[in-house]
């Protein structure tokens, strides 16, 4: 699964907030971070986290699993993302969901990251939704259900080129619905518009030859 954590830090860094529009130490963080100013995102969200702010929380744990300013250490990253997401952080929510997924200094538990994802697609986080299909659609932790695959994969696809690529799949292989293969390009060109490149090589193979 895609890593949701350094996909988040990133943005934070492609966002051009002017300066007098910051207010406060979350905003200020975002603004060194920004800046790559490391030690000043850190000393800041420290000082919202230490009063409890959960996107505080959340940029510390991104930190500390990508290594920003400080040496990566899952298990702290672990221990502000879960504060952050016992408060109802959807982000820190779904980043769980991936560390329980993926093994990130965890033992791998497919009903524990399911849980998690769950919380945070309760609260229409994009990639939590998607989340959700890809474990139902790949069996991980629960038994394969395409059509609760498909469910949340549509919950999330126009917000989502991952989640368009695999409605994209399910019509191409007729898993659980019937194959489709125009219907399978039209979800993978979308995906693939939006710079998904595993939906550009599939569209190769699909086209290769005609």
């Amino acid at each position: 699964m895609r890593n949701s954590a350094l996909t988040r830090i990133a943005v934070v860094l492609g966002c051009c907030m002017p300066a007098a529009a910051l207010a406060g130490p979350v905003e200020d963080g975002q603004a060194a971070l920004h800046r790559k100013d490391y030690s000043e995102a850190l000393r800041l969200f420290r000082l919202a986290a230490a009063k409890g702010d959960a996107a505080a929380q959340d940029q510390l744990g991104d930190m500390y699993f990508n290594g920003m300013g400080v040496k990566s250490d899952w298990a702290e990253a672990l221990r502000w993302h879960r504060l952050a997401a016992d408060q109802g952080n959807a982000a820190a929510q779904e980043t769980l969901g991936d560390t329980y997924e993926d093994g990130w200094g965890v033992a791998v538990d497919g009903a524990e990251a399911l849980r998690w994802y769950r919380l945070a697609a309760a609260q229409g986080n994009a990639e939590a939704q998607r989340d959700v299909g890809t474990i139902y659609y790949l069996g991980k932790g629960v038994s394969t259900d395409y059509g609760e695959a498909m469910r949340w994969f549509r919950l999330a696809a126009d917000r989502s080129s991952a989640a368009q690529f695999y409605i994209g799949l399910m019509y191409e292989h007729g898993d659980g619905v019937a194959a489709d293969r125009a219907e399978a390009l039209r979800w993978l060109r979308l995906a693939a518009d939006r710079g998904d490149q595993d939906a550009a090589d599939e569209i190769d193979e699909l086209t290769s030859g005609n």
